[in-house]
């Protein structure tokens, strides 16, 4: 969990008509915009979110962006933490 209103605020975003473009809005405000928050998290988004931490604990993901790619030896790589642009783009496969 990043903050302690991570889960009420992955819940909002969840329950979005749209949880893809919230989300990136939400992302484009640096955490800024309003978000309708539930008073309490329904059961079904909880799961969602358990299992999304999960998962994170599982591949020791202990900060945000954690993103998973395979280099170009076919090995599975970690990158936790925004990486700078030029280690970016050869991850994504660029000169």
């Amino acid at each position: 969990m990043i903050k302690p209103e991570s889960p009420a605020t992955a819940a909002a975003i969840l329950a979005a008509k749209d949880p893809a473009k919230t989300w990136h809005d939400y992302e484009a405000s640096a955490g800024k915009m309003k978000l309708e928050v539930p008073a309490s998290i329904p059961p079904t988004q909880m799961k969602i979110i358990n299992q999304n931490q999960q998962l994170m604990d599982d591949l020791g993901a202990n900060a945000t962006p954690a993103i998973y790619y395979m280099n170009k030896d076919n090995t599975l790589q970690q990158v936790v933490g925004l990486p700078e642009k030029a280690q970016l783009d050869a991850m994504m496969g660029q000169p």
